[in-house]
């Protein structure tokens, strides 16, 4: 009986101001997620990290908060190819505010 063993992968990311390696396990799924009071309001970072069976491991983020002018959430994705290459998936920005004024 053969066993098919998929190889997990180490990644460094950016958590609580420091760098940190994580390991991801194939089909397991790992979020992280932020929160922190400002003078003015709050801020927050929701993360999440994904590896498939192929060996890609794909990262989406929301992150924002509110302060004195509003609130604000930047969105992003991509993919981290086994060969190292970072494919871009999706990224945004909602500003209420802006919305509200017509940009």
């Amino acid at each position: 009986m053969s066993l098919n063993k998929q190889a997990n992968r180490r990644i460094w990311i950016d958590y609580k101001n420091d760098h940190v390696q994580i390991t991801l396990i194939p089909g397991k799924e790992l979020r992280i997620t932020e929160y922190e009071s400002t003078d003015e309001g709050y801020y927050f970072q929701n993360r999440r990290y994904y590896l498939d069976s192929e060996g890609n491991i794909y990262v989406s983020g929301i992150s924002g908060g509110r302060d004195c002018d509003g609130c604000i959430e930047y969105r992003n994705g991509y993919c981290i190819q086994p060969d190292g290459k970072i494919v871009n998936i999706d990224s945004g920005i909602y500003d209420p505010q802006a919305q509200q004024a017509g940009y």
